[in-house]
């Protein structure tokens, strides 16, 4: 599910260098017939009619972080 915002893949980079400084710098190839250059999930009738709500990338991000690290304590 969408949020209604725009996320770039370097957007994404930037989030998870800020958690993980030690990764790798990503490789970026040249697109290939087929790819999706843009996309924005268009959420309003998601919202509206659903009750869901709007989430924040950062904080999912972190408790996505979080549950795996969970996973490998155990």
């Amino acid at each position: 599910m969408g949020n209604g915002k725009t996320m770039s893949v370097n957007d994404l980079v930037h989030s998870l260098k800020q958690r993980f400084p030690n990764m790798p710098a990503p490789v970026f190839c040249p697109s290939r017939n087929g790819d999706i250059l843009h996309s924005q999930a268009l959420v309003d009738t998601l919202f509206s009619n659903f009750e869901a709500v709007p989430f924040d990338f950062e904080n999912c991000l972190n408790q996505t972080i979080e549950y795996y690290n969970q996973l490998l304590l155990v």
